[in-house]
């Protein structure tokens, strides 16, 4: 995973957030912002990834 699958996941979100404001039905804009917090979800647990990978800069953390 990387920069670019953050970048995919905050996209769709913003597009399902997107999609629910027009929704005409309650199920219909409740769904949208289920997929919207699924996508958000993603989108942070790939930082903590990304962050879980990089090397440490500080010599204590890496003994």
């Amino acid at each position: 995973m990387s920069q670019e699958d953050i970048v995919y996941f905050e996209q769709r979100a913003a597009q399902e957030k997107q999609a629910a404001a027009k929704a005409g039905c309650t199920e219909a804009r409740q769904a949208h912002l289920m997929l919207a917090s699924v996508h958000g979800q993603a989108a942070e647990r790939e930082r903590l990834l990304i962050q879980e990978r990089r090397p440490s800069a500080d010599p204590a953390e890496q003994s």
